[in-house]
């Protein structure tokens, strides 16, 4: 007789323990979702750092070359006439 209960008892057991997996599952993915969003804002912290460097960068090659572009040419070299 005790056969039974103990059947019946190790079935109710696996039931209790499938019964809680759906709550891991559940805390897996969202700490999953949270990693893949931490990781996603990282990314886009990045690209706009690198974003603005690039801006920066292209801004001062810009002023650069306007300099050179606006400096003014230097005139003449002066004649020296060798003496006799």
């Amino acid at each position: 007789m005790r056969a039974p209960h103990l059947a019946a008892l190790s079935g109710l057991s696996a039931l209790a323990g499938l019964a809680g997996t759906p709550a891991l599952a559940q805390g897996l993915p969202s700490r999953n979702l949270n990693r893949i969003n931490d990781a996603l804002a990282q990314q886009s912290e990045a690209r706009a750092l690198r974003q603005q460097q690039t801006t920066q960068t292209n801004q001062l090659r810009m002023q650069i070359q306007r300099n050179e572009m606006l400096r003014p040419l230097p005139g003449p070299a002066p004649v020296i006439v060798p003496r006799r």
